[in-house]
Protein backbone atom coordinates (compact mmCIF):
# COMPACT_ATOMS: atom_id res chain seq x y z
CA UNK A 1 0.00 0.00 0.00
CA UNK A 2 2.83 2.34 0.85
CA UNK A 3 4.51 1.58 -2.47
CA UNK A 4 1.33 2.48 -4.37
CA UNK A 5 1.06 5.73 -2.44
CA UNK A 6 4.67 6.62 -3.23
CA UNK A 7 4.18 5.80 -6.91
CA UNK A 8 1.00 7.90 -7.10
CA UNK A 9 2.75 10.76 -5.33
CA UNK A 10 5.67 10.61 -7.77
CA UNK A 11 3.27 10.54 -10.73
CA UNK A 12 1.42 13.56 -9.38
CA UNK A 13 4.69 15.44 -8.89
CA UNK A 14 5.76 14.50 -12.42
CA UNK A 15 2.47 15.73 -13.85
CA UNK A 16 2.76 18.96 -11.88
CA UNK A 17 6.32 19.41 -13.16
CA UNK A 18 5.27 18.80 -16.77
CA UNK A 19 2.31 21.16 -16.37
CA UNK A 20 4.57 23.88 -14.96
CA UNK A 21 7.00 23.41 -17.88
CA UNK A 22 4.15 23.66 -20.40
CA UNK A 23 2.77 26.73 -18.66
CA UNK A 24 6.18 28.42 -18.59
CA UNK A 25 6.65 27.59 -22.27
CA UNK A 26 3.27 29.03 -23.22
CA UNK A 27 3.89 32.17 -21.15
CA UNK A 28 7.27 32.66 -22.82
CA UNK A 29 5.73 32.24 -26.28
CA UNK A 30 2.99 34.71 -25.37
CA UNK A 31 5.53 37.32 -24.25
CA UNK A 32 7.55 36.74 -27.43
CA UNK A 33 4.47 37.20 -29.64
CA UNK A 34 3.42 40.32 -27.74
CA UNK A 35 6.85 41.87 -28.29
CA UNK A 36 6.91 40.88 -31.98
CA UNK A 37 3.42 42.29 -32.58
CA UNK A 38 4.32 45.67 -31.07
CA UNK A 39 7.77 46.14 -32.58
CA UNK A 40 9.29 46.18 -36.04
CA UNK A 41 11.43 43.07 -35.79
CA UNK A 42 12.27 39.89 -37.65
CA UNK A 43 12.56 37.92 -34.41
CA UNK A 44 10.97 34.49 -34.06
CA UNK A 45 9.23 32.79 -31.17
CA UNK A 46 11.62 30.80 -28.97
CA UNK A 47 11.16 28.21 -26.21
CA UNK A 48 12.96 28.10 -22.83
CA UNK A 49 12.03 24.42 -22.31
CA UNK A 50 12.19 21.23 -24.35
CA UNK A 51 8.70 20.23 -25.40
CA UNK A 52 7.93 18.53 -28.69
CA UNK A 53 4.31 19.75 -28.72
CA UNK A 54 5.24 23.36 -27.96
CA UNK A 55 8.19 23.18 -30.36
CA UNK A 56 5.83 22.15 -33.18
CA UNK A 57 3.49 25.01 -32.26
CA UNK A 58 6.37 27.49 -32.16
CA UNK A 59 7.61 26.29 -35.57
CA UNK A 60 4.18 26.83 -37.15
CA UNK A 61 3.93 30.29 -35.58
CA UNK A 62 7.38 31.17 -36.92
CA UNK A 63 6.39 30.01 -40.41
CA UNK A 64 3.45 32.42 -40.31
CA UNK A 65 5.67 35.21 -38.97
CA UNK A 66 8.17 34.68 -41.79
CA UNK A 67 5.39 34.78 -44.37
CA UNK A 68 3.96 37.95 -42.84
CA UNK A 69 7.38 39.64 -42.84
CA UNK A 70 7.91 38.63 -46.46
CA UNK A 71 4.52 40.04 -47.48
CA UNK A 72 5.22 43.25 -45.55
CA UNK A 73 8.57 43.73 -47.30
CA UNK A 74 6.94 43.05 -50.65
CA UNK A 75 4.19 45.58 -49.91
CA UNK A 76 6.78 48.23 -49.02
CA UNK A 77 8.63 47.57 -52.29
CA UNK A 78 5.37 47.75 -54.26
CA UNK A 79 4.43 51.05 -52.62
CA UNK A 80 7.87 52.47 -53.37
CA UNK A 81 7.52 51.44 -57.02
CA UNK A 82 4.06 53.02 -57.22
CA UNK A 83 5.35 56.27 -55.69
CA UNK A 84 8.26 56.31 -58.13
CA UNK A 85 5.92 55.78 -61.09
CA UNK A 86 3.56 58.52 -59.88
CA UNK A 87 6.42 60.97 -59.34
CA UNK A 88 7.95 60.28 -62.75
CA UNK A 89 4.55 60.41 -64.44
CA UNK A 90 3.73 63.73 -62.79
CA UNK A 91 6.97 65.32 -63.97
CA UNK A 92 6.66 63.81 -67.45
CA UNK A 93 3.17 65.25 -67.89
CA UNK A 94 3.90 68.64 -66.32
CA UNK A 95 6.12 70.03 -69.10
CA UNK A 96 3.97 69.16 -72.16
CA UNK A 97 0.88 70.29 -70.26
CA UNK A 98 2.46 73.68 -69.59
CA UNK A 99 3.47 73.97 -73.26
CA UNK A 100 -0.05 73.10 -74.44
CA UNK A 101 -1.55 75.64 -72.05
CA UNK A 102 0.86 78.31 -73.30
CA UNK A 103 0.02 77.69 -76.96
CA UNK A 104 -3.69 77.74 -76.13
CA UNK A 105 -3.33 81.16 -74.52
CA UNK A 106 -1.50 82.46 -77.59
CA UNK A 107 -4.18 81.11 -79.93
CA UNK A 108 -6.94 82.67 -77.84
CA UNK A 109 -5.46 86.10 -78.62
CA UNK A 110 -5.66 85.57 -82.39
CA UNK A 111 -8.77 83.51 -83.18
CA UNK A 112 -12.28 84.54 -84.18
CA UNK A 113 -15.17 84.52 -81.74
CA UNK A 114 -16.43 81.23 -83.22
CA UNK A 115 -13.16 79.44 -82.52
CA UNK A 116 -12.73 81.25 -79.22
CA UNK A 117 -15.44 79.12 -77.62
CA UNK A 118 -13.70 75.95 -78.72
CA UNK A 119 -10.38 77.18 -77.40
CA UNK A 120 -12.01 78.18 -74.14
CA UNK A 121 -13.19 74.60 -73.72
CA UNK A 122 -9.68 73.37 -74.50
CA UNK A 123 -8.22 75.77 -71.93
CA UNK A 124 -10.76 74.61 -69.32
CA UNK A 125 -9.91 70.97 -70.00
CA UNK A 126 -6.19 71.69 -69.72
CA UNK A 127 -6.77 73.52 -66.44
CA UNK A 128 -8.72 70.52 -65.13
CA UNK A 129 -5.92 68.15 -66.10
CA UNK A 130 -3.46 70.53 -64.44
CA UNK A 131 -5.49 70.38 -61.22
CA UNK A 132 -5.49 66.59 -61.32
CA UNK A 133 -1.73 66.66 -61.88
CA UNK A 134 -1.23 68.89 -58.84
CA UNK A 135 -3.37 66.49 -56.83
CA UNK A 136 -1.23 63.59 -58.01
CA UNK A 137 1.94 65.46 -57.02
CA UNK A 138 0.42 66.26 -53.61
CA UNK A 139 -0.30 62.57 -53.11
CA UNK A 140 3.29 61.74 -54.05
CA UNK A 141 4.58 64.42 -51.66
CA UNK A 142 2.39 63.08 -48.87
CA UNK A 143 3.74 59.56 -49.28
CA UNK A 144 7.32 60.82 -49.33
CA UNK A 145 6.76 62.86 -46.18
CA UNK A 146 5.29 59.86 -44.39
CA UNK A 147 8.81 58.52 -44.52
CA UNK A 148 10.51 61.67 -43.24
CA UNK A 149 8.84 64.79 -41.85
CA UNK A 150 10.92 67.91 -41.22
CA UNK A 151 9.24 69.93 -38.46
CA UNK A 152 10.20 73.57 -37.92
CA UNK A 153 8.73 76.58 -36.16
CA UNK A 154 6.41 78.38 -38.56
CA UNK A 155 4.66 81.70 -38.23
CA UNK A 156 1.29 80.49 -39.48
CA UNK A 157 -0.13 84.02 -39.57
CA UNK A 158 2.54 85.23 -41.99
CA UNK A 159 2.45 82.03 -44.05
CA UNK A 160 -1.32 82.25 -44.43
CA UNK A 161 -1.24 85.90 -45.52
CA UNK A 162 1.53 85.17 -48.03
CA UNK A 163 -0.49 82.36 -49.57
CA UNK A 164 -3.65 84.46 -49.71
CA UNK A 165 -1.71 87.21 -51.49
CA UNK A 166 -0.46 84.72 -54.09
CA UNK A 167 -4.09 84.04 -55.06
CA UNK A 168 -4.99 87.75 -55.23
CA UNK A 169 -5.40 87.69 -59.03
CA UNK A 170 -7.77 84.72 -58.87
CA UNK A 171 -9.92 86.43 -56.25
CA UNK A 172 -9.90 89.69 -58.25
CA UNK A 173 -10.93 87.97 -61.48
CA UNK A 174 -13.94 86.51 -59.69
CA UNK A 175 -14.69 89.83 -57.97
CA UNK A 176 -14.13 88.32 -54.55
CA UNK A 177 -12.64 90.08 -51.56
CA UNK A 178 -11.87 87.57 -48.81
CA UNK A 179 -12.75 88.59 -45.29
CA UNK A 180 -9.66 87.91 -43.19
CA UNK A 181 -9.51 87.43 -39.42
CA UNK A 182 -5.93 86.45 -38.69
CA UNK A 183 -4.47 86.59 -35.20
CA UNK A 184 -0.83 87.76 -35.44
CA UNK A 185 2.19 85.58 -34.68
CA UNK A 186 0.52 82.19 -34.47
CA UNK A 187 3.36 79.67 -34.14
CA UNK A 188 3.20 75.97 -34.97
CA UNK A 189 5.91 73.32 -35.10
CA UNK A 190 5.23 71.44 -38.33
CA UNK A 191 6.57 70.42 -41.75
CA UNK A 192 6.63 73.56 -43.91
CA UNK A 193 6.35 71.87 -47.32
CA UNK A 194 3.29 69.84 -46.40
CA UNK A 195 1.54 72.54 -44.39
CA UNK A 196 2.13 75.15 -47.08
CA UNK A 197 0.72 72.82 -49.75
CA UNK A 198 -2.38 72.17 -47.66
CA UNK A 199 -2.97 75.92 -47.27
CA UNK A 200 -2.55 76.44 -51.01
CA UNK A 201 -5.10 73.72 -51.74
CA UNK A 202 -7.69 75.20 -49.37
CA UNK A 203 -7.24 78.78 -50.58
CA UNK A 204 -7.22 77.70 -54.23
CA UNK A 205 -10.42 75.75 -53.67
CA UNK A 206 -12.05 78.87 -52.23
CA UNK A 207 -10.79 81.15 -55.03
CA UNK A 208 -12.15 78.80 -57.69
CA UNK A 209 -15.54 77.90 -56.30
CA UNK A 210 -16.70 80.73 -54.02
CA UNK A 211 -19.65 82.64 -55.44
CA UNK A 212 -19.80 85.88 -53.44
CA UNK A 213 -18.64 85.00 -49.91
CA UNK A 214 -15.11 84.04 -48.87
CA UNK A 215 -13.74 84.29 -45.36
CA UNK A 216 -10.58 82.95 -43.76
CA UNK A 217 -9.76 83.03 -40.06
CA UNK A 218 -6.82 81.88 -37.98
CA UNK A 219 -6.87 82.18 -34.21
CA UNK A 220 -6.49 80.27 -30.96
CA UNK A 221 -9.46 79.00 -28.99
CA UNK A 222 -9.95 78.96 -25.22
CA UNK A 223 -7.93 75.73 -24.98
CA UNK A 224 -4.95 77.17 -26.83
CA UNK A 225 -5.64 75.19 -29.99
CA UNK A 226 -4.83 76.75 -33.35
CA UNK A 227 -8.06 76.93 -35.38
CA UNK A 228 -8.10 77.67 -39.12
CA UNK A 229 -11.49 78.20 -40.77
CA UNK A 230 -12.26 78.55 -44.48
CA UNK A 231 -15.84 79.50 -45.39
CA UNK A 232 -17.32 80.21 -48.81
CA UNK A 233 -20.68 80.06 -50.51
CA UNK A 234 -21.14 78.19 -53.75
CA UNK A 235 -23.69 78.12 -56.53
CA UNK A 236 -23.43 74.33 -56.67
CA UNK A 237 -25.48 72.02 -54.49
CA UNK A 238 -23.92 68.88 -53.09
CA UNK A 239 -24.51 66.19 -50.51
CA UNK A 240 -22.67 66.74 -47.22
CA UNK A 241 -22.28 62.98 -46.76
CA UNK A 242 -20.44 62.83 -50.08
CA UNK A 243 -18.17 65.61 -48.87
CA UNK A 244 -17.45 63.82 -45.59
CA UNK A 245 -16.54 60.69 -47.53
CA UNK A 246 -14.62 62.86 -50.04
CA UNK A 247 -16.22 60.75 -52.76
CA UNK A 248 -18.34 63.26 -54.68
CA UNK A 249 -18.83 62.48 -58.35
CA UNK A 250 -19.12 66.14 -59.33
CA UNK A 251 -15.58 67.55 -59.73
CA UNK A 252 -16.89 71.10 -60.12
CA UNK A 253 -17.80 71.28 -56.45
CA UNK A 254 -14.14 71.44 -55.56
CA UNK A 255 -14.41 68.49 -53.22
CA UNK A 256 -13.28 64.95 -53.92
CA UNK A 257 -9.73 63.75 -54.27
CA UNK A 258 -8.12 67.17 -53.74
CA UNK A 259 -9.78 67.68 -50.35
CA UNK A 260 -9.18 64.05 -49.46
CA UNK A 261 -5.44 64.47 -49.92
CA UNK A 262 -5.48 67.82 -48.11
CA UNK A 263 -7.24 66.09 -45.22
CA UNK A 264 -4.61 63.33 -45.23
CA UNK A 265 -1.80 65.91 -45.25
CA UNK A 266 -3.18 67.85 -42.28
CA UNK A 267 -3.94 64.71 -40.30
CA UNK A 268 -0.42 63.49 -41.02
CA UNK A 269 0.77 66.72 -39.39
CA UNK A 270 -1.31 66.06 -36.28
CA UNK A 271 -4.34 68.23 -37.06
CA UNK A 272 -8.05 67.48 -37.28
CA UNK A 273 -10.00 68.28 -40.45
CA UNK A 274 -13.78 68.70 -40.59
CA UNK A 275 -16.20 69.94 -43.23
CA UNK A 276 -19.72 71.30 -42.94
CA UNK A 277 -22.44 72.61 -45.23
CA UNK A 278 -25.17 75.08 -44.27
CA UNK A 279 -27.99 74.29 -46.70
CA UNK A 280 -29.99 77.40 -45.79
CA UNK A 281 -27.16 79.78 -46.75
CA UNK A 282 -25.39 77.34 -49.09
CA UNK A 283 -22.15 77.86 -47.18
CA UNK A 284 -19.33 75.34 -47.32
CA UNK A 285 -16.76 75.41 -44.50
CA UNK A 286 -13.54 73.64 -43.65
CA UNK A 287 -12.17 73.75 -40.10
CA UNK A 288 -8.64 72.68 -39.21
CA UNK A 289 -7.54 72.40 -35.57
CA UNK A 290 -3.99 71.97 -34.25
CA UNK A 291 -2.62 71.71 -30.76
CA UNK A 292 0.43 74.02 -30.83
CA UNK A 293 2.02 71.90 -28.11
CA UNK A 294 2.11 68.88 -30.41
CA UNK A 295 5.49 68.20 -31.96
CA UNK A 296 5.39 66.56 -35.36
CA UNK A 297 7.57 63.47 -35.27
CA UNK A 298 8.77 61.08 -37.94
CA UNK A 299 6.94 57.76 -38.15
Amino acid sequence: MLIIFVIMTLLCLLLIYLLIRQTLGIQHMTHSLTYINHHHTNANVTLPVNSRALANLANEINVNLDRTNLLTRQQVLNEQEIRAVMTNLSHDIKTPLAVASGYTQLLQQEVTSLDANKLAKVATSLATVSDYLKTLMDFSLLNEKRISLKPERLNISDLLQTNILSFYDMFTQRQLEPKLTIQPDLILLTDKALFNRALQNLISNMAKYANSVASISAQTDENGHLVLTFVNDTSDSFNIEDIKRFNTKNPKTGTGLGLSITKSILEQLGGTFTVAHDHTKNRFSVTVVFNPAITVLDD
